[in-house]
């Protein structure tokens, strides 16, 4: 790809070597699918059927489970594994960002920039379907964007997530205490679990009822939420998969060259609507922290390269919320991720683990990683109390 001379200033005004999107006569960068969690144990037998249909290699990745790489040419969209909902096209570094935030069944996960909808998607599949009480919240300020995040939804048939077309930044709804008739907090807002008459607990004094937020789409399982604000219903896990200028990734980029660069200059050339952008991702990362229980973890994500928009933008965390610490994330060390960026003496050390992916030296798309974990122990009684399972 011959890059444009305002996208090379771009870079340069960005810190990025050009040679991190590869070199004339690399490999085009493979195109990556994953097999669904529920069909897992016939991976082999669906990859099998999958390369008659491509007439091409199909080849497990070696460093995450369930995903491998094919031609950049195939189309997967009308094979009958993914008709049938077996596999899915993404990309792996992306993948990377809900594998750091090691999902477990009973989490309570909010995707704070949810559309277009793979990566919540992903979330809410490695929960898991049976005997399960977890969610996940998806949140995105465009109403276009979420519906095909629901069409999504129902493609994967999630059967306890919910989505809420709202600012990031200022979205607040906590997460559920009612999942179909499994219950947790019985013994806060009573009234709402028809028993008007007991006295409220010490446990309920930061406890309040907000003016409902209307779900763009719920399913059955969280339709009958009564979104109460607790600090005992803050988010498990939290994912910041935030806006960005998208110069890693390849997609975006080819997009771009096929089509123009025009929107590209007239936005990533102009200081002020950059400045724009640092403010809306530091606004989206903490309200982000802001909803994180103690002792859980949040994931930021961008398919930039900017240190700009990566780790200046954890550094300012780490600044203003003191709970706020960078984290390894599992499973890295066999990762092949790009070189991490110089920030200088005394800096380094405080964002050590965070991750790069870059076509020249991963050979995926370009992504930017952070875990980071919120300490304090979690809020006295927060251990769901479980009033049946899930029907």
């Amino acid at each position: 790809m011959k890059w444009p001379q305002s996208f090379l200033e771009f870079l340069t005004r960005n810190g990025i070597d050009v040679g991190t999107f590869g070199h004339d006569g690399d490999p085009p960068i493979p195109r990556f699918i994953r097999v669904s969690p529920r069909c897992s144990e016939r991976a082999a037998e669906i990859i099998q059927h999958l390369q008659a249909e491509l007439k091409t290699s199909v080849q497990p990745v070696d460093w995450l489970e369930n995903f491998f790489s094919l031609d950049s040419t195939a189309k997967i969209v009308q094979t009958q594994a993914h008709r049938d909902g077996q596999i899915f096209g993404m990309d792996v570094s992306s993948a990377v960002a809900v594998h750091a935030l090691s999902v477990l069944p009973d989490d309570h996960v909010l995707d704070l920039c949810c559309a277009p909808g793979a990566k919540l998607c992903f979330i809410g599949e490695e929960q898991g379907d049976e005997n399960v009480n977890g969610t996940v919240t998806g949140v995105d300020i465009s109403s276009q964007r979420l519906s095909t995040c629901k069409s999504l939804v129902r493609k994967h048939k999630l059967r306890r997530a919910r989505l809420f077309c709202c600012d990031g930044t200022t979205f607040s709804v906590h997460a559920p205490s009612r999942v179909g008739s499994w219950r947790r907090l019985t013994s806060l807002r009573q009234q709402s679990l028809s028993d008007a008459d007991q006295k409220t607990s010490e446990r309920t004094k930061n406890t309040k009822t907000l003016p409902m937020l209307k779900p763009f789409h719920a399913t059955k399982l969280l339709s009958c939420d009564p979104q109460i604000e607790s600090e005992m219903l803050l988010y498990d896990k939290v994912l910041v998969d935030a806006e960005c200028t998208h110069d890693g990734s390849i997609a975006h980029l080819i997009k771009c060259d096929a089509s123009g660069w025009e929107q590209f200059e007239a936005y990533y050339s102009n200081e002020q609507k950059m400045n724009e952008l640092e403010q809306l991702q530091r606004s989206l990362i903490r309200n982000g922290f802001r909803l994180l229980k103690p002792g859980g973890t949040l994931v930021y994500s961008t398919c930039s390269f900017s240190k700009r928009q990566n780790e200046e933008i954890v550094l300012w965390l780490l600044d203003v919320e003191t709970e706020a610490r960078v984290e390894q994330i599992p499973g890295s060390e066999a990762f092949p991720t790009a070189t991490p960026l110089p920030l200088g003496e005394g800096i380094q050390e405080k964002v050590s683990g965070v991750l790069r992916f870059s076509p020249a030296e991963s050979r995926t798309s370009g992504m930017f990683i952070a875990r980071i974990g919120k300490l304090g122990p979690s809020p006295a009684g927060a251990s769901p109390l479980s009033m049946g399972t899930v029907s």
